[in-house]
């Protein structure tokens, strides 16, 4: 009996410290965000490092690792813009980053977010190397983001970073390149993101999807006749197509549009982002770089 009983405390204790360190780690994960929320890569990346290494749990490892991705990202572009980090150094910063991405993928492949920083890392790397020099990434690019959208097909930060890519590679027979594609992802993911906010998922806008849809309407330069006369045509092949991504290569079709011309509607995005971004009380760094961008984009495209 008495063996019993102290068997049964043992089984109790284990438990108790499980359920303990299960809570530690979740707080970290929190502080995590938060201090990436606020720009504070440096600090993210000293916290994740040594949770990394203490995590026992194999989720948990999966949750440290790929925001160890998200910080080596912000941390080495915010660093190598800044000038204190050469384009050698921050090419392998993301090298490295894309290898925690991969951990991520590892420890859990059924979440979004290790195939999503994997093909992030793999995009700003090639920016850094330069676009020409870097077609070979867009293939693994693209079917990272499409692994991403299979584990989770309202991943808004995967329709974002898609928009990017269909705008910025070269068209056909280069690379996949799609500017009237850009624009339909840069759509959605506007749309899931705002939603995202209204429901609590999301703390505040991400003014950088503003931002890059504009850049996509105004490189497509499409009249409002234009738009119109598209509509129904791209309409139906929203319906035609079963592949969840290709269907949103013509989610415009799907949705009401402003009866103006694409650089029109560039122009308002832009204007509203440099409003709300210069009405809040108080900006992160990330609102700070948003709204830098927005006023040179602008600028820009008004000259």
């Amino acid at each position: 009996m008495a063996v019993r009983i102290i068997l049964v405390l043992l089984n109790l204790c284990l438990l108790s410290s499980f359920l303990f360190l299960e809570a530690q780690e979740d707080d970290l994960l929190q502080k995590a965000d938060e201090l990436d929320w606020q720009g504070l890569y440096k600090e993210e990346l000293n916290l994740l490092q040594t949770a990394f290494l203490n995590a026992k749990n194999t989720l948990q490892k999966a949750e440290f690792a790929w925001r160890l991705s998200r910080a080596i990202l912000n941390y080495t572009e915010k660093e190598h813009l800044a000038g204190r980090l050469t384009t050698e150094q921050a090419l392998k910063a993301y090298e490295e980053g894309e290898r925690y991405a991969d951990m991520a993928i590892t420890f859990n492949p059924r979440s979004p977010d290790g195939y999503f920083w994997k093909s992030a890392q793999m995009g700003i790397w090639g920016q850094t190397r330069g676009v020409l020099d870097s077609l070979f990434k867009v293939a693994p690019m693209h079917e990272n983001l499409r692994l991403a959208l299979r584990q989770d097909p309202n991943y808004a930060d995967a329709f974002y970073v898609l928009g990017e890519l269909y705008e910025k590679a070269p068209g056909w027979p280069l690379s996949i390149g799609n500017i009237e594609y850009a624009v339909s992802l840069g759509r959605k993911a506007c749309d899931l993101m705002e939603e995202q906010v209204q429901n609590g998922k999301l703390r505040a806008k991400n003014y950088v999807y503003y931002i890059a849809l504009a850049s996509h309407l105004w490189n497509r330069n499409w009249d409002f006749g234009k738009r119109r006369q598209s509509q129904n045509e791209l309409k139906n092949k929203y319906y035609e197509k079963k592949d969840w991504l290709e269907k949103h290569f013509f989610y415009e079709g799907i949705i009401e549009l402003k009866k103006i011309s694409d650089r029109e509607e560039a122009l308002q995005i832009l204007n509203m982002v440099i409003r709300e971004l210069s009405n809040l009380p108080t900006r992160t760094g990330g609102q700070e770089k948003d709204l830098k961008s927005a006023r040179d984009l602008l600028k820009t495209l008004q000259k």
